[in-house]
C-alpha cells in the first residue's frame, strides 16, 4: 500500500497485471502522464507511458496484500484476508494527474472497485486492451477532463453501480463489448452513453442524462439490448439515437424517459435508489459517496509544494 503517491514526472503507479497486486487505499495525484498505468506482464510491454499526455483520445467520437505491514483499518485488514486471484484496485482516489486516471492495457483480468477517480487531465479511466473481462464496481468517476470511461474496441468490460458525473466529454464510450448496468450517468457534457463501432452491450438499469446531447447514441455497427434504463430529456428531448439502418441488430424496451428543465437537478434525478458514489462540493475536499459506500472513507485533500519537483520514476508494482 503506498499511502500517497504525488508529483511523479512519470505516472503515479505502473502495475503488472500477472503479478496479481492490489493496491487499495492509497492517495493518487497530480503526477505528470497517468494516475495508475496497468500492463501485462506477458504482453510486449514498448508499453512505458510516454513523456507526454496519454496517446487516447475521445476526439474519435461522433459529434451529436498484500505487504507485511499490519493493515490499518478494517477495509484493509478485509482486502487483504481476501484470497489473491486476479489483479485489484479499490478504494484509492486517483485524481489531478496529467493524463488519464487509470490506463489499462493487459490482457489479465483486472477489478476496479470503490475509486474516486476525477479531475484527471485526460478521461477518467481508459481500457485500451483487456483479453479478459475487466470490472468496474461502485467508483465515482467525475469531472475529468475529457470523458469519463472509454473501452476500445474488442476490450471486454463490465461496469455495475458507478457514477459517472460532470466529464468535460461523453459519460461512456464504448467500441467494445460487455454489461453496463445500474451506473448513474448524469451532467456529462455531450452524450451519456456513446456505443461505436462493433460494440456489443446489454446496457440495463441504468440512470442517464444528457442536458444537450443524445442520453443513448448508437453508431456504426453497434448493437445490444437497451432495457429499463430511467432516461432524463433535456429540453432538446434528445434520448435515444438509432440509426434505422441496423436497428434490427438492437432490442430497446421498456425505457422510461422523463423529462427536466434544469440540467443539473440531480437531487430529483438521484432520489430511489440514492446516487451511486459520487463526489459532493468541490474539486479539492471530502469525497463522500451517497447511500453509505465505501469510498466515502477516501479523500481528496492534497498537500501542495511537490508537485514541480517530482521524481521522473513512478512506483511499479
Amino acid at each position: 500500500m503506498l499511502p500517497h503517491t504525488a508529483g511523479n514526472k512519470g505516472c503515479g503507479v505502473w502495475m503488472m497485471s500477472s503479478s496479481l497486486p492490489h493496491l487499495i487505499n492509497n492517495q493518487i495525484s497530480h503526477n505528470s502522464i497517468y494516475g495508475v498505468a496497468v500492463f501485462c506482464r506477458k504482453d510486449n510491454a514498448g508499453d512505458y507511458p510516454p513523456s507526454q499526455g496519454g496517446s487516447e483520445s475521445f476526439q474519435e467520437e461522433r459529434e451529436g496484500p498484500g505487504g507485511e505491514n499490519e493493515p490499518d483499518s478494517e477495509e484493509e485488514y478485509l482486502a487483504a484476508r481476501r484470497p489473491i486471484s486476479v489483479a485489484l484496485v479499490e478504494l484509492n482516489s486517483i485524481n489531478h494527474n496529467g493524463a488519464a486516471g487509470l490506463h489499462i492495457k493487459s490482457s489479465e483480468a483486472l477489478h476496479i472497485v470503490a475509486n474516486v477517480i476525477h479531475a484527471n487531465r485526460d478521461g477518467g479511466v481508459v481500457v485500451l486492451r483487456s483479453g479478459q473481462r475487466t470490472c468496474l464496481a461502485n467508483n465515482s468517476i467525475c469531472r475529468n477532463g475529457r470523458g469519463g470511461v472509454l473501452v476500445e474496441a474488442e476490450c471486454q468490460v463490465e461496469l455495475r453501480g458507478n457514477g459517472i458525473y460532470e466529464n468535460s466529454s461523453h459519460g461512456i464510450v464504448s467500441k467494445g463489448e460487455g454489461v453496463i448496468a445500474e451506473n448513474d450517468i448524469i451532467g456529462n457534457r455531450r452524450c451519456g452513453l456513446q456505443l461505436l463501432q462493433a460494440a456489443d452491450m446489454k446496457v440495463t438499469k441504468n440512470r442517464i442524462q444528457s442536458f444537450r446531447d443524445y442520453a443513448i447514441a448508437l453508431f456504426d455497427e453497434a448493437k445490444g439490448l437497451v432495457q429499463e434504463n430511467l432516461i432524463f430529456q433535456g429540453r432538446s428531448k434528445k434520448s435515444i439515437l438509432l440509426p434505422i439502418s441496423h436497428a434490427e441488430d438492437c432490442i430497446i424496451q421498456n425505457n422510461v424517459l422523463l423529462t427536466f428543465k434544469k440540467r443539473f437537478d440531480m437531487e430529483c434525478m438521484l432520489i430511489n435508489p440514492p446516487a451511486r458514489p459520487h463526489i459532493e462540493g468541490g474539486a479539492l475536499g471530502s469525497c463522500t459517496a451517497a447511500g453509505g459506500q465505501s469510498v466515502s472513507s477516501i479523500t481528496t485533500r492534497v498537500d501542495g509544494g511537490c508537485h514541480n519537483h517530482g521524481s521522473i520514476f513512478c512506483t511499479i508494482l
